[in-house]
C-alpha cells in the first residue's frame, strides 16, 4: 500500500451500537456523483444521518487507520462501508470544489492527491 492512500468510510448511526463493516465497491467519482441520490434519501428518511470520514495521508503514513476507525465506532458510529484509495489531483479537486477560490485550494488538493 503507497503511503499516500486515503481512507474513507461512510458511517451511519441510526443504530448505534451494532458495529458492521462492509467493503466499498464504488471509487470516489461514484461517492461524490450520488449527491443527488443522496439528496433524494435525505428527504426521505430524516432520522437517519450519514457521515463521510477521511483519514488523511498523513495519518496513513503515520500508521494511525485503526486507531482513528476504533475512535469513530467507540463515539457511537457505525462503518457501514470502507474503502481504502489513493486521490487523484482530479478527485481532489472535485472533493474539494467548494473551497476552489480559497487561498488553500492547490496546497489542498496536491497534498491531498499525493
Amino acid at each position: 500500500m503507497p503511503l499516500s492512500e486515503t481512507t474513507t468510510m461512510a458511517t451511519d448511526t441510526s443504530s448505534a451500537g451494532n458495529h458492521i463493516q462492509e467493503p466499498v465497491e464504488e471509487q470516489l467519482g461514484d461517492f461524490i456523483g450520488q449527491q443527488e441520490q443522496h439528496d433524494e434519501v435525505a428527504q426521505q428518511d430524516k432520522l437517519q444521518q450519514r457521515t463521510l470520514a477521511l483519514v488523511k495521508p498523513d495519518a496513513v503514513q503515520a500508521n494511525h487507520q485503526q486507531e482513528i476507525i476504533d475512535k469513530i465506532t467507540l463515539a457511537g458510529f457505525t462503518i457501514i462501508q470502507q474503502k481504502q484509495l489513493q486521490f487523484t489531483l482530479a478527485q481532489a479537486c472535485l472533493f474539494y470544489r467548494e473551497h476552489e477560490n480559497k487561498p488553500f485550494y492547490g496546497q489542498l488538493t496536491e497534498w491531498m492527491s499525493r
